[in-house]
């Protein structure tokens, strides 16, 4: 069991690595993160087409927590990206999903190129699967199928970044749309370098942001029929909760003492996908990120809500001046998208006899483990920032100091107390194979004890 091995693998952790650094990875019906990575396909001189063979997963993470054991695989190339800024199912040479995740069993799937070039390939949790990874290692592989066809380099050793998913409410990876979500700053010039666009350059933002809402409308989501571009960036927050592992947004203000009122109303954005039965609301002061990270210890005031409301708010109390944040996302099982212009970002602040100082909208969003305590009540938290929206204007000093990607030593923090928060997923799952072996046994005849 992975949470027994922890102090093992603390040794076994480098001081430096290229990794995912952990944005969780989620699939459910209608929305995926996946990580991808970038190769050169070569289709053979004279030759009309190529077939190659991907395979995945070809080994393990160094260390991750992973619920479920669904897969899903895109292979695209960089010419159809950039054709748009963002990709359709229009745009794959490959879209499969619901493939084992099992590296001793890997997945492979062949697909055919008609031109040398760039292609991308996502990979990454399949349908109810999520995974957060520690660190990771390259899990995916290209392999040629023709005579004289050729693979090229990686661009990185690992994962590049995230790329987000909005699949055909039925039709799943028959019908989708994508596009850049996060890119590892660290291999931006190698990109750069092979002339390929990074995720700044494929920003959803004016015409771009208005192609990909009206993608979606083709792709069975009428509301973002009325999508309209702010004057920044579409903040796009694509927010799940599914066997544990959470992202969710928050906003960040400086706040006097007195008594405060946090609201949201997910459904006054009219370009919404939202699939939950659970709205979560939180507040945390800025002090939580002195150490990078926080606990559920760290979170001052916290309330679930059944999602059959059009705002759902959370009264709390402060009692000493200064930067707090703000959470907001969807229960376990649910996901949330919105292509949100900044001037409509569904939050608020109402001050019952307290002062609001400054109020920053979607500072970012943090990644988080949940899980029930295995030997008492309640929940067990982990989070930290996996992704600043906005960097420069939110004030407050401590998520400042936040690297995003986190460091090595937050890595290891989470990994431990993630460890903990994770123990009655991996027990639930080490009964269930028990089970499962017992009854493979049974079917066979074997005597069983």
């Amino acid at each position: 069991m992975k949470w027994l091995s922890f102090i093992f693998l603390i040794i076994l952790f480098p001081t430096e690595a290229f990794a995912h650094l952990g944005s969780p990875w989620h699939s459910n019906g209608i929305g995926a993160a996946l990580g991808f990575n970038t190769t050169y396909l070569e289709v053979p001189v004279g030759a009309e087409s190529a077939k190659f063979r991907v395979i995945y997963p070809t080994q393990e993470n160094t260390y991750d927590y992973r619920v479920g054991n669904t897969t899903s695989v895109i292979v695209f190339s960089n010419e159809e990206l950039e054709k748009r800024g963002f990709i359709t199912e229009e745009s794959a040479v490959l879209a499969v999903e619901n493939g084992p995740y099992d590296p001793r069993n890997p997945g492979s799937y062949e697909f055919s190129i008609k031109k040398s070039g760039y292609y991308h390939i996502l990979f990454g949790p399949g349908p109810n699967t999520s995974i957060l990874v520690i660190q990771s290692a390259r899990t995916v592989n290209v392999e040629p199928v023709s005579e004289g066809a050729k693979v090229g380099q990686w661009l990185a050793p690992a994962t590049s970044g995230d790329f987000h998913i909005v699949k055909h409410p039925t039709l799943g990876l028959k019908q989708f749309a994508g596009w850049y979500s996060v890119f590892y700053k660290e291999f931006t010039d190698v990109y750069r370098a092979a002339k390929l666009p990074t995720a700044d350059d494929m920003d959803l933002v004016g015409p771009r942001a208005k192609a990909f809402a009206d993608a979606l409308v083709a792709r069975g989501y009428p509301q973002f029929a009325s999508y309209v571009p702010g004057d920044g960036i579409a903040t796009s927050p694509f927010l799940g909760n599914i066997n544990g592992l959470n992202a969710q947004a928050f906003d960040t203000a400086f706040l006097m003492p007195g008594n405060y009122s946090f609201k949201y109303k997910p459904m006054a954005v009219k370009s919404t996908i939202i699939q939950t039965n659970e709205i979560v609301l939180e507040v945390f002061p800025d002090e939580t990120f002195a150490k990078q990270y926080g606990l559920d210890k760290d979170v001052m005031a916290k309330q679930s809500f059944v999602a059959n409301k059009d705002e759902y708010e959370l009264n709390f109390k402060v009692e000493k001046a200064g930067y707090y944040h703000l959470g907001y996302g969807v229960g376990e099982g649910g996901f949330l998208f919105q292509m949100t212009p900044d001037e409509a970002i569904p939050t608020n602040i109402t001050t019952k006899d307290g002062d609001v100082r400054s109020y920053t909208r979607l500072t970012g969003i943090d990644s988080m483990i949940v899980s029930e305590r295995p030997f008492q009540g309640g929940e067990w938290s982990v989070f930290f920032p996996c992704k600043l929206v906005r960097t420069k204007n939110h004030g407050a000093p401590f998520l400042a100091g936040v690297s995003v990607p986190f460091t090595m030593e937050t890595r290891l923090a989470v990994a431990r107390f993630g460890s903990a928060a994770m123990l009655k997923l991996e027990t639930d799952s080490l009964k269930a194979q028990i089970e499962e072996q017992r009854l493979q046994l049974k079917s066979l005849g074997a005597p069983l004890k």
